[in-house]
């Protein structure tokens, strides 16, 4: 198993967070890996979409959890392997919020989910810093 936790701490708030989070065509501001995505329905536990890499390759996605301005995580399947991504919100005493996205990949072979962890979790930091600064 491959775990990935990355935080960041800065003026924003819940809500305008989620308004970025919460509308997908808007992934792509924050996630500079992505050309676009689509989502098959609402924003909400259940929904299947599909994302387009900067690369043009496709990857489909179902949303396992979303909390209203809280948390979401995404779920893609990879043959044998599995990818998740959570997205948590902690908005924090001093009109600050903690922004915290953690990749988890599950799959029996360990060398592909260590390889693929280690590019994914390459541009986690970038889309922080970019949720922050919006």
């Amino acid at each position: 198993m491959f775990y990935y936790e990355k935080s960041i701490t800065g003026k924003s708030n819940c809500k305008k967070i989620w308004d970025l989070y919460s509308n997908a065509n808007k992934w792509c501001v924050w996630d500079k890996s992505l050309k676009s995505v689509h989502l098959q329905g609402d924003f909400c536990s259940g929904t299947s979409g599909i994302m387009e890499m900067a690369d043009n390759s496709k990857l489909q996605f179902l949303l396992t959890e979303c909390t209203y301005e809280k948390s979401f995580t995404t779920q893609s399947n990879l043959g044998d392997i599995t990818v998740s991504f959570d997205h948590l919100l902690t908005e924090n005493n001093d009109d600050t919020i903690t922004i915290t996205h953690t990749i988890k990949i599950e799959g029996k072979d360990e060398c592909q989910i260590e390889n693929i962890g280690k590019n994914l979790s390459l541009g986690v930091q970038n889309c922080l810093e970019n949720l922050i600064s919006l």
